[in-house]
């Protein structure tokens, strides 16, 4: 993730690190998407596109986020109104090759996959183009081929990468609920059902899941009958007909079929994050088929439109506010490490290194990629064997994350077990176990 890196290190440098200065990079990120939907909305006559962007669950839950997914939503908003405009008028080069470089740059550079949608975005484009019979200018040329010469060095960058082993984490098997759930996240159904946490732990029971959503169900059903809705007018309206809906859609469809199809062949499982450049896409698709109500002045449409909206500020509100959907809270665990630190006491930490880094417990530790990492009386243990375990001396108290990730083989949870520890406390995300 070259890009996102280099941003987050940036902000860093620039805003400083604190747990707010490390997310406010995205803040440029929110207003160049938000500044792309309202060029959209001026030509689509869709004024309060930009307020629904704005308003959407999965924007703001990455906006909050030190990841490069923000940066992934800007890229594609840029690509989304390039493409546009390149349809309206083609000749006009400076209302559409800058935007598609620049979406172009950042949407590669963010990070490998970002390499997937692009790929379909240069087919939308060049059919646009080849269309209008487009003759490049003596500076679109040169900007085109200089775009081309920094992607080809970007390609050998990734190339390098991958043949050291670079890659993701493959805790989860891929399958069709990788994209279920994608589209679960697109469309704002995150802050309305189930935490993102619980439905970690629901997956791994059969037909949790479906137990689980119990006690959501009537804000899902509602936005279900809100989308059911939109849906039943995007067909009787024939919105597919209209060009740029059917480019990006099919721009949409080929990056999900792309990465579904490479998930399987490395058993890498994808979440609606690795999507976000083709998020744009579904707000964009959306709101034109409410807008083809809405052209009608039907009071029904305006009712589906304030409805939506409702739903979509309450999942979103949710997700930012509701304790339920709280972030993993590192800062609590590691408040807790260091009062049994300071008391002499030992402390295994099974969750994120850089975790306990940031917050303070240890400092200045590399990461190893050793299971077990020992500092003083403080040993960070990462899916480690029963041996390695049972080298370690006796602690004061465990504190566990996710267990999929750092305990997937169960070796730990057997120790504890095996000692009689109990669970005293617990975080978002986090368990504290003492004898």
């Amino acid at each position: 993730m070259p890009l996102g890196m280099l941003a987050s290190w940036i902000g860093g440098w620039t805003l400083g690190v604190s747990e707010w200065s490390l997310r406010a990079v995205n803040i440029i990120w929110g207003i160049v998407t938000l500044i792309c939907f309202y060029l959209l909305g001026k030509r689509f006559r869709m004024p309060w596109l930009p307020l629904f962007m704005a308003i959407q669950p999965f924007f703001w839950y990455y906006l909050n986020e030190a990841r490069p997914y923000a940066m992934q939503i800007a890229s594609g908003s840029l690509l989304l109104i390039s493409c546009v405009e390149a349809d309206e008028n083609y000749r006009k080069e400076i209302d559409w090759l800058p935007s598609f470089l620049l979406g172009a740059f950042l949407l590669c550079g963010s990070s490998l996959l970002g390499v997937f949608p692009f790929f379909f975005w240069v087919i939308a484009i060049s059919v646009i183009l080849i269309k209008n019979k487009y003759t490049p200018s003596q500076w679109g040329i040169i900007a085109i081929s200089s775009m081309v010469l920094l992607l080809t060095i970007l390609a050998l960058f990734y190339l390098w990468t991958l043949m050291r082993g670079a890659g993701g984490a493959k805790i989860w098997k891929p399958s069709w609920e990788n994209i279920a759930y994608s589209f679960y996240d697109f469309l704002g159904f995150s802050g309305l059902g189930p935490s993102r946490n619980e439905l970690r732990s629901l997956a791994k029971v059969e037909g949790g899941i479906i137990q689980g959503i119990k006690g959501y169900i009537p804000g899902m059903l509602i936005l279900t009958i809100c989308y059911s809705v939109v849906l039943a007018m995007f067909i009787r309206n024939r919105c597919l007909a209209h060009p740029m809906i059917k480019v990006h859609l099919a721009v949409f469809a080929g990056t999900c079929v792309t990465i579904l199809g490479v998930s399987y062949a490395i058993k890498w499982p994808f979440w609606g994050r690795h999507l976000s450049a083709i998020f744009p896409i579904s707000v964009f698709v959306i709101a034109f088929s409410i807008k083809e109500i809405l052209i009608r002045k039907n009071l029904f449409g305006k009712i589906l439109l304030v409805l939506l909206s409702v739903m979509l500020v309450n999942s979103s509100f949710n997700l930012r506010f509701g304790l339920e959907h709280a972030k993993d809270d590192y800062r609590d665990a590691a408040t807790e490490a260091r009062n049994y630190l300071r008391l002499g006491q030992t402390v295994w930490w099974a969750a994120d290194l850089a975790g306990a880094e940031y917050y303070q417990i240890i400092q200045n530790q590399p990461s190893t990629g050793a299971s077990v990492t020992s500092i003083g009386n403080f040993h960070a243990i990462q899916n480690a064997a029963p041996s390695s375990i049972d080298q370690l001396p006796l602690p004061s108290a465990i504190i566990v994350s996710k267990k999929d990730i750092y305990d997937p083989n169960g070796a730990l949870q057997e120790w504890m077990n095996k000692h009689h520890f109990e669970l005293q406390r617990k975080w978002s995300a986090f368990q504290v176990w003492t004898q």
